[in-house]
């Protein structure tokens, strides 16, 4: 279903009037039964009420859903087709208003930073084009790069695509490599003095993209000159990926809400919902943030580590992490690890143990920690277990210099 509404993110042409909906079925536009028009409605844009799928009036549609999209824009006839391979994503948008994340102007440099050189507006024509972006290195030893700020969200993928140029009078620079946080995505040797287009895409640990100038694969390199430049013209960043998926084998009984596998923080609420099968198990991997807490409290704790790592297949969920407190702080009562990924299954097959593998610093403990995650929770309450039984931690068990590290597995659905 396509809803042509006004705004920035309208584009459908298929329909003569404003605020015209148009019904696919299997990629196939319904005419004339799936065509329609309302001037007066606002629904697509109305911030403050619910976008109900599957529902008219106050009355839910029978049958089964297997997977829910959510775009930024109005998709053409052609797309939503694609759409049903599941192939149709930001990969096939440009930069700007329609859910690019960057689109290169005609006045670049005031967007970029350049390390170990500098920037500039080219107004050119430089070989052909005009307005382009220039880096020129300057004479140190060192990597040398142009850098966007900001521009990417750390873990998500993006597709980046410019031309670049390398100047024909250069004596070292010979080539670029992109950078995304763990490795150089490749090294774009051109022939010096020509244009070339260059698109890579990167799932980057770092928020800025950077553009290095390289001779071959080395990236550290000096030019006694201080001249050699490269040039950067229509460079596009876009996330690749749909704005929300909503599949069914994300669908949590427990909450009745069903998770966005895309990661861009969507959840929606299911009403009468009944699972028939999950055909594919989820499988994913993340960091989560452990935390103490005392009596459900945590002022004045402070740590000088806190890790954890999550791997996900279907249900079950594998954990692991460690934290160094420099501060117990000042709330007293039971000791909880708090901060789990996913709240555990809400039934009583749920409860799950937390083993620790390390316990340093502690004070006045008989035997080893574990931790006892109930139903329907994000936290583990923090047991001394004894010969004679177990007895419940509290602050007093910890100091300014505790470390623990932990590990354990539990169901989530």
């Amino acid at each position: 279903m396509t809803f042509d509404g006004a705004g920035p993110n309208s584009s459908n042409a298929f329909t003569a009037a404003a605020n015209g909906m148009n019904l696919y079925v299997n990629g196939v536009l319904q005419t004339p039964q799936g065509t329609y028009n309302d001037p007066s409605y606002t629904g697509m844009a109305n911030t403050s009420q619910a976008l109900w799928f599957g529902k008219s009036s106050s009355s839910f549609g029978s049958g089964e859903y297997r997977a829910f999209q959510l775009y930024n824009r109005v998709i053409s006839a052609s797309e939503a087709t694609a759409s049903m391979s599941g192939d149709l994503g930001f990969s096939e948008e440009w930069g700007g208003a329609n859910g690019g994340v960057y689109t290169q102007d005609a006045t670049p440099s005031g967007e970029w930073a350049a390390i170990a050189g500098s920037v500039s507006d080219e107004a050119g024509p430089i070989v052909g084009k005009s307005n382009v972006l220039g880096y020129t290195v300057d004479t140190a030893l060192a990597s040398h790069y142009a850098r966007l700020p900001s521009v990417f969200t750390a873990g998500k993928r993006y597709r980046v695509s410019f031309d670049y140029l390398v100047d024909a009078a250069n004596d070292v620079v010979t080539s670029l490599r992109i950078y995304d946080g763990s490795f150089y995505a490749g090294a774009f040797t051109p022939t010096a003095g020509t244009w070339n287009r260059v698109t890579v895409e990167l799932e980057p640990s770092i928020v800025n993209l950077r553009i290095y100038a390289s001779q071959g694969t080395t990236t550290s390199i000096q030019d006694p000159a201080g001249d050699d430049k490269f040039y950067i013209d229509g460079l596009t960043i876009t996330e690749v990926g749909t704005l929300a998926d909503f599949r069914a084998e994300r669908y949590d009984t427990s909450t009745n809400k069903l998770y966005d596998i895309s990661d861009n923080a969507f959840v929606g609420t299911g009403t009468s919902v009944s699972l028939t099968g999950r055909e594919q198990p989820v499988y994913e991997t993340g960091t989560w943030t452990p935390s103490v807490t005392f009596g459900g409290g945590s002022t004045g704790i402070t740590y000088s580590a806190q890790e954890g790592y999550y791997t996900r297949i279907g249900d079950v969920v594998h954990i692991e992490g460690n934290l160094t407190l420099t501060a117990v702080g000042s709330d007293t009562g039971t000791a909880k690890l708090e901060g789990f990924p996913f709240t555990s299954r809400n039934t009583t097959d749920s409860a799950a143990c937390i083993n620790f593998s390390r316990a340093q610093n502690m004070a006045s403990l008989t035997s080893q920690i574990n931790g006892f995650l109930t139903n329907n929770t994000t936290a583990a309450t923090l047991y001394d277990w004894g010969a004679a039984g177990s007895t419940g931690l509290t602050e007093a068990n910890f100091t300014a210099t505790t470390q623990l590290r932990f590990s354990g597995t539990y169901k989530i659905q």
